[in-house]
């Protein structure tokens, strides 16, 4: 009797097809931007350098830059910002401390975390709990070297790498590794100079490298040396060339040439250098405020976005009137316009004396006509223009340039009085007076 075997199913899961895996694919967006092209989401990326070059800084910076949601000036940075930890195996608190000293005050950013494992050599493990646990989506190590036991401590660092790359996959993180090198012989960084670790940048999808520049004394560049999932774009020969030195907040960082400067906006870079202006002759934040209609916070923000570079760029408006008879509001301090509104007043009280003199008469009862000139008719508001600013306040304007742009008005306040603004070469300052003065003509 024939008996028909039957057919035992496979409890084994089948491979995926390609076309599964690309349907996947399509269903996710695209890598975010960390940092340029050097550095993509999900992605394990070495940074290596000699040592002394300034790689720990250069990270912290970058660090920053990413807890903040800020990219560096003239890098590109399309992902938001995320919980950063900084993984430090090398220096000690003391250390960094000392590094940003002279930074008065200014801080990290406070997504911007420090922290190192008990024992080195339980990185990984420590690191899978430490991500879990707190939720850290960008991880930062200085540097793989420290995890060493001998010489070249390569059997140690490539387990780490590829445990790392691993831990990147299963928690979708991403992660920047730094790595020492020797002294480049041929000038130009590369990662031969990582000698028999070389090995290591096979685990990794991105490297970068740091490295002084060959003809400038004290100068750095930044290099590309190989990207698993765009094209490498910045090479020696178009490589950001940077410098080590404390900016205007005093933060210890690198400044890039001038084809990374931020390109500002000129109106707002006039308004900036009109608050730094208005603020060096000793007007508060408030003040300020009053007189550009912004709030006094954002006049205090203004102020921290000054640098000298603004200055020099900074074009004086040339469409006042220059005319002898009048003077120029352009050129006036707060003081020399306080003296001038003095003098005005003197004047008029010497028209009044005047006015108020007895009429001579003669003999035919006719009035003598004096030489002295009339005193102009006071009146608060109606000889003055009334318009409109830009926040549809009630102005009453005295004097336009050329365009019809107010150059002296006034604007009533919540006490009764008016405030006289005069817009000066940084804009507008602003005097409390009693009320709107006639123009005086000489």
């Amino acid at each position: 009797m024939n008996t028909k075997k039957k057919k035992t199913l496979s409890t084994k899961p089948q491979p995926r097809r390609l076309n599964d895996c690309l349907t996947v694919a399509y269903r996710h967006k695209a890598a975010r931007m960390l940092f340029d092209e050097c550095w993509g989401e999900g992605e394990l990326v070495m940074f290596i350098g000699e040592s002394g070059v300034g790689k720990t800084i250069f990270s912290l910076q970058l660090g920053d830059a990413i807890a903040r949601g800020r990219p560096i000036e003239g890098f590109r940075m399309t992902a938001l910002r995320q919980k950063t930890l900084y993984v430090d195996l090398k220096h000690s608190d003391m250390q960094i401390r000392a590094r940003y000293a002279s930074a008065r005050g200014r801080k990290f950013s406070e997504n911007l975390y420090c922290e190192s494992p008990p024992v080195p050599a339980d990185l990984v493990t420590w690191l899978h709990a430490t991500i879990k646990a707190h939720g850290y989506r960008v991880v930062i190590v200085d540097d793989i070297f420290a995890l060493s036991r001998t010489y070249t401590g390569t059997r140690e660092t490539l387990t780490a790498m590829r445990e790392l790359r691993r831990l990147t996959r299963e928690l979708s993180i991403s992660m920047l590794v730094l790595a020492g090198s020797r002294k480049p012989p041929k000038q130009i960084v590369s990662e031969a100079d990582l000698m028999s670790n070389r090995i290591l940048c096979d685990a990794a999808d991105s490297i970068f490298a740091l490295g002084h520049h060959p003809h400038k004394p004290g100068y750095r560049y930044l290099i590309q040396t190989r990207s698993a999932m765009r094209p490498v774009y910045w090479t020696e020969h178009n490589a950001p060339v940077c410098s080590l030195a404390h900016r205007a907040d005093g933060m210890l960082a690198f400044c890039f040439d001038k084809r990374f400067e931020a390109k500002i906006d000129p109106e707002l870079r006039d308004l900036i250098c009109n608050v730094k202006s208005q603020h060096d002759h000793g007007a508060t934040y408030r003040e300020i405020a009053d007189c550009l209609g912004i709030t006094y916070v954002r006049a205090w923000r203004l102020k921290k976005l000054w640098v000298p570079s603004m200055e020099a760029e900074y074009v004086l408006d040339e469409s006042y009137d220059e005319d002898l008879d009048d003077f120029d509001e352009a050129e006036f301090t707060k003081t020399e316009i306080a003296e001038f509104n003095t003098a005005a007043a003197e004047l008029n009280a010497k028209l009044d004396a005047a006015e108020n003199a007895p009429i001579a008469y003669t003999v035919e009862n006719t009035v003598t006509h004096t030489t002295e000139p009339e005193s102009p008719v006071f009146d608060p508001l109606a000889h003055l223009k009334r318009s409109w600013d830009k926040n549809d306040r009630e102005i009453f304007v005295e004097t336009e340039d050329e365009r019809g742009r107010p150059t002296v008005w006034y604007m009533p306040n919540s006490k009764g009085k008016f405030t006289r603004y005069t817009r000066s070469a940084y804009g507008q300052i602003g005097q409390i007076v009693d009320g709107p003065m006639t123009q005086v003509q000489f």
